[in-house]
This record gives C-alpha cells, structure tokens and sequence, in this order.
C-alpha cells in the first residue's frame, strides 16, 4: 500500500486520505461538499477520482440512482492513517458530519411544505455515514447530533431500524440537554420508535415534555401543535376521557381564535377516540365535522394532523368476531389540508365497518385510495388499500381483497415500509386461511413473525399472533387459538384496549374448554382494563361472560367431548 501510494501525484495523496472520511460509500457531490479544501480544488476532483478509480483505490458501483465510490477497508485504513498525520481528521470529520445533516434534513418529512412525499429506502446507502456523523456530533457537537435524530427518527421508523434508532435518539437527547425545538422533535421521535419495539410507558412523559418546550420557547401554532400530539400520547396509552378533554380544549380555543386547521385536528382525535370506544356513529359523526373544517382551511398550512389509526379490528371467524391487529397505532406522520383530508376518509371507512355497512366503509376507503393515488402519496395509497383489502376479505370477497392486498404489499415493499409489508403479509396469510389455503396461511405467518422478531418489532409479534389465532379458530383448534392469544396479549402490553381484547378472547375460549378458573382470571383482567374505559362492543363481550355460570360452563364442555 505504501509502494502504491508513493506513486501518486500530491493532489492525489491528499484526495485519497481525504476520502478515507466517509464509511461505507460516497457520491460525487459529497465529495465535492466535503473535500474540496485547499490543496485541492473543487474542479479537479473528478478528474482525480477518476485517476483513484484507475489505480483501483476506489471502487466504483453504478445503480439506478448514479454512480458511487467507496475504498476497500485496507485502503481507507491506510487513508485515516494519513489524514490523522496530516492534521486534517477533525476538519474533515467536521465537513462530513455537516453534509450528511443536510442530507438527513432534506429527507426529514416534518421540515415538508403541502403534500407530504416519503421515500426512506433512499437513505438506506448513506445510513454507514449517518451513523459516523452522529457518531462524532454526539462528541463534539452536541446540538447537530440532536438535529441529526431529529430528522432520522422517522427513517428508522419506517426501515425496521427502532431499536438502533432509539438507541441514536436517547445518545442526542443525554448529550444535548438543553431546550430547543431539535430536543422537542427528538422527544417525540422517541415515542414513535418506542412504539415499534412494544414500550408506552414514557410516552406521556416524553409528550410532556416536549410541550413543556414549545411552552417555553415556541410560538403559538407550535404550542397547539405539541398540544395535539399530547393528545394523541394520551389516545395512544387509552386514555381516552383525558384524550377526549384534551381534543375539546383544543378546538374550543380554535374556533375562538379561528383557527379551522386546528378545529379539524382535534375533531380528528375525538373521532379516533369514538373509534376506540367502538362507537361507530359517533366516530362518524366527528369525522364528518373534520371534513367540514377541513374544507375552510387553507391549503398552504403546514402539516397539522397526526395520522393515527385503530389499529385493530374486529373480524368475523368461525360465527364470532375477534380481535385481529391489522395496522400501526402511531404511524408518525403529520400532514397538512390536502392529504389529511384522504385520511379522514379512511377514518370513516373504520367507522361504517364498526357499524357493520361494509358497503359504506368499501366505498369511502376506495375514495379515499384513489385520492391518495392522485396525489401521488404511494405510503398513504398502500395503507388504504391494505384496510380495503381487510374489508373485502372479511365480506367473502377474496379475489378483491386479494388484489388490493397484494398492490399494498407492492407499495410497501417499493417504498421501503418494512413494518407495512410485513403487517400486509400477516392479512394476506389470513386471507389465505379463509380461502382454504390453511397450510400456506400458517406457514406465510410464522415467517412474518420471524421477520418481525428479527427487527425487535414486539407489536408486529403481537399483531401476527393475533392472525395465528384466528386462522387457529378456522381450523377448529380451539386450545392452539387460546394461546396465540395468550402470547398477543403479552406482546400489544402497551396498547391496552389491544391487550384487553386478547384478554377476552382467552376468557372466552377458557370456557368453551372447560377451564373456568382460567376465564375467571382473563375476565378480571379484561375488567381491569374495559371497566376502566368503557368501548361498547368489548362492554358487551365482558358483560355475556360475567353473566355466564361457570358451572354450566363446565357442563357444556364436558358434553361436547
């Protein structure tokens, strides 16, 4: 290696030591932002990249999006050897980490104006540099280290990244203490990869504290904006009266203030919170007023709406309906007038399949798919369809449903949305178990739950169990089916209108077993939840089984053997 680099011209050396900074590949243009100082000047180096490549010190790798460069590892070892002896490790360091937060903050959807565009397989190949450049900011610059998580958080959301994500965010958050809008983002970025590796219990603490923020140093529409989120934390922990009093307070002060972007936002969290209560009609009916504000807010205002969903459904199986994880609580995005109306839509589509007029809820999330296809957001589009594709499966039209699941599936897969694809696939393996299919149903979730195991995904785990556990009670096998649900429970743990739900189903299937006792304790586990929060159709399924006489319970099992 020294041979070969005595032969180089000076600009040559210095050009190779130089490149020894990044990891794991570069661009041109990175190269042109971050060493092009003296010696070396800015319209040269291609022609001396071009030298390097000949003499095979880098390495060049065409693909569709342009040609990248990289050195093998002894060659960049050899390289930070130079630059360290040449004194120039820090200043390259310093010039690499501020390219590659200018490339993290143009992929960051939060800093978006009007349609908001996700594309997060497009920082799959400088994920090595971003890594280095928060590797060195956490210890020389603190506050570009928090701005860097800041806007990766929801590129390791989407690409199956929480647990290292998270990791990145806590090391930014402990080093740069102070109170600023980087911090705020970051705090609730965690919340967001919490949520994808199975944990709630600080997400009202970390919410809170990010208010506590834009209290302090925010303007107003930052403030009501941190207010929304709050709201949405407390929604997400099910606790839904405070959620709902947090919503009221929020639109009260938006009608006064005339503010119709913010009215329709919390009139969208009141409708989630009547979803999750399981009360259709009312979710409807906010819903429909989210609309009507909608349509009296400009369409230049910045985003505004966090997109939530119910995240489970209730799906008819085997004569009964049971709880099935079909899509992500927190989806992490925020978005303005035009896309939020789309998912206000999908919304109510939720509503009208609660209220069982499948024909409504077909008809509205198809509006709701092609208005996302106009718009040419490919994330919002996969998840509409998805919730189409559930809805046709569930009314027996398989080769439908088929079709907008496997379109979804493309989009996801297209786009990068790990979590989405694999959520896709669980559906699609149901929808092969209704179909008969039951070996190649089972087989295809198993492989999602190990793909989920593999990304730390604990919910993603709970939501594949629950679709075990209804093509279990398709098959007949009741005793297999109870402890898939056992398992989901403990996985969705955070969620507790989730867990509450898989509580009830072992209850229930403790007693078509024969197992009493057992039911007992599931029932006193779901009462601590739904007791607490009233949700009409689980109210209904806990009152049916307090109501039974577990000795006829017995009876009836015994008979049936």
């Amino acid at each position: 290696m020294e041979w070969s680099h005595e032969l180089l011209t000076e600009p040559e050396q210095v050009l190779l030591r130089r490149l020894s900074v990044f990891a794991g590949g570069f661009t041109l243009d990175a190269v042109a932002a971050v060493c092009a100082d003296a010696p070396l000047q800015q319209i040269e180096l291609l022609d001396l990249l071009a030298k390097l490549v000949d003499k095979s010190l880098v390495v060049t790798e065409r693909r569709g999006a342009g040609t990248r460069y990289r050195q093998l590892e002894t060659v960049r070892q050899f390289g930070q050897e130079n630059l360290d002896h040449a004194g120039e490790a820090a200043q390259l360091a310093a010039a690499h980490c501020a390219y590659f937060l200018a490339v993290a903050e143009s992929h960051n959807p939060e800093r978006a104006t009007g349609v908001v565009i996700e594309q997060p397989k497009l920082l799959d190949r400088e994920h090595d540099n971003l890594r280095a450049a928060l590797r060195w900011s956490c210890a020389h610059e603190p506050e570009t280290a928090l701005r860097l998580a800041a806007s990766l958080w929801r590129f390791w959301f989407l690409r199956g990244h929480a647990v290292e994500g998270a990791r990145w965010v806590e090391r930014a958050l402990a080093v740069a203490p102070d109170s600023t809008r980087p911090r705020a983002a970051a705090l609730i970025g965690l919340t967001g990869l919490d949520s994808r590796q199975g944990r709630g219990d600080r997400h009202r603490a970390l919410g809170a504290e990010a208010l506590a923020i834009m209290r302090e140093i925010g303007n107003p529409d930052e403030v009501t904006m941190a207010r929304l989120i709050e709201t949405s934390l407390a929604w997400s922990t099910f606790d839904l009266d405070e959620a709902e009093q947090l919503a009221a307070d929020v639109h009260t002060e938006a009608v006064e203030g005339g503010r119709p972007e913010h009215c329709a936002a919390s009139s969208w969290l009141l409708g989630q919170c009547a979803l999750s209560r399981e009360d259709g009609p009312l979710a409807a009916r906010h819903l429909n007023t989210c609309l009507s504000e909608l349509a009296q807010s400009e369409t230049s205002t910045p985003p505004f709406l966090p997109v939530i969903t119910p995240s489970l459904q209730l799906v008819p199986i085997a004569g009964r309906l049971v709880p099935c994880v079909e899509e992500t609580l927190l989806l992490g995005r925020r978005v303005g007038v035009i896309q939020a109306k789309g998912y206000v839509l999908s919304a109510i589509g939720y509503a009208a399949r609660l209220s069982q007029d499948t024909q409504s809820a077909i008809s509205v999330i198809t509006d709701a798919a092609e208005h996302f296809a106009e718009l040419g957001d490919d994330l919002a589009r996969a998840q509409t369809l998805h919730q189409l594709g559930c809805i046709l499966r569930d009314c027996g039209d398989h080769s439908a449903a088929d079709e907008a699941l496997s379109l979804a599936r493309e989009l996801r897969l297209g786009l990068g949305d790990r979590r989405g694809e694999l959520l896709t696939e669980i559906n699609i393996a149901l929808l092969r178990a209704m179909g008969g299919d039951m070996d190649r149903g089972l087989t295809d979730a198993r492989r999602c739950l190990s793909g989920f195991e593999s990304a730390g995904d604990q919910v993603g785990m709970g939501a594949t169990l629950t679709i075990l556990g209804a093509a279990e009670l398709i098959s007949g096998e009741v005793r297999a089916a109870r402890e898939m649900y056992r398992q989901a429970a403990e996985k969705v743990a955070p969620w507790r209108r989730h867990t509450g739900w898989q509580r009830l189903m072992v209850a229930e299937l403790s007693n078509e077993l024969g197992d009493p006792h057992r039911a007992a304790r599931e029932i006193d586990r779901a009462g601590e939840i739904f007791d607490r929060t009233k949700c009409l159709i689980a109210g209904q399924r806990l009152a049916a089984l307090r109501r039974r006489d577990p000795d006829d319970d017995v009876e009836t099992a015994l008979s049936a053997r």
